[in-house]
């Protein structure tokens, strides 16, 4: 059995999605699948609900997927980074994808967007919120983000990515269940 079947089993009996709202920060180091890990879960959520799943999780109209930005040259946000994208960014191999510029936190007016998504019912029983990696949170959007940890307006399930788990601010953290994704090390 992989570390990642191992994981979604755990995460299984842990997490029943039949509640109304959970705040989860899924947290080890980069590069470990964490990520892949939660495109999976949602994946077999899906499929356990019969809903149509789409080949990009991150386009499904229930999932909202948040991380670094990408500007133009006027400044103007264009999208936001995907997981491989962020990970080459973070190992320091580019800092431009599609000739725009990362930006090096996640702002305000992308958790407005967030909030603006939770505001709204779901098509099925839950919404989705992926934030990756939540590391990134500068204090402004980390102030924001605590309102809708708080309190959505709609069924929500809030997956938290996080590789260093103690550089989230501690009034986060007390709103969130921590997952530590156990990954196998190559390295032993």
């Amino acid at each position: 059995m992989t570390s990642l079947e191992k994981n979604i089993i755990q995460f299984n009996k842990c997490y029943d999605f039949k509640k109304r709202n959970y705040n989860i920060i899924v947290h080890s180091p980069d590069a470990t699948g964490k990520y892949i890990f939660i495109v999976d879960i949602l994946k077999n959520y899906f499929h356990e609900k019969n809903i149509r799943a789409i080949n990009q999780v991150e386009s499904h109209p229930d999932v909202f997927y948040l991380s670094l930005p990408l500007y133009n040259k006027s400044g103007k946000m264009e999208r936001v980074v995907n997981n491989d994208e962020r990970l080459i960014y973070e190992f320091g191999l580019a800092d431009k994808f599609d000739n725009f510029r990362v930006g090096t936190d996640i702002v305000i007016d992308q958790i407005r967007e967030l909030r603006e998504f939770t505001d709204l019912s779901p098509r099925y029983d839950h919404k989705f919120v992926i934030i990756n990696n939540c590391n990134y949170l500068n204090h402004q959007s980390s102030a924001a983000l605590l309102k809708t940890l708080e309190e959505t307006n709609s069924p929500c399930i809030l997956l938290l990515l996080a590789s260093e788990l103690q550089s989230i601010k501690d009034t986060i953290r007390s709103r969130c269940h921590t997952y530590q994704y156990i990954y196998e090390n190559k390295d032993t």
